[in-house]
């Protein structure tokens, strides 16, 4: 019988949403979209669906800061 009831052992999803990705990061949807479109985070695309590997998302976090030049930090 299927259990309705959330599980804290459950294993998280491997491929996540556009929101899940967002509160996993701490940032806007729209972010992400624009990650997706630079491809510094590439989605999954299943016919119609877009998903982010988890593996990915993770992976994105833990990469060093690029550099910024003087401009982008004066825009900052």
């Amino acid at each position: 019988m299927y259990s309705t009831a959330t599980n804290s052992s459950a294993p998280s999803p491997e491929l996540l949403t556009v929101n899940q990705v967002a509160e996993l990061l701490s940032v806007s949807p729209r972010l992400v979209w624009l990650l997706a479109t630079q491809n510094k985070l590439p989605p999954v695309r299943i016919r119609r669906c877009t998903r982010w590997r988890r593996t990915d998302v993770l992976h994105y976090l833990d990469r060093p800061a690029a550099p910024q030049t003087v401009e982008e930090a004066g825009r900052a």
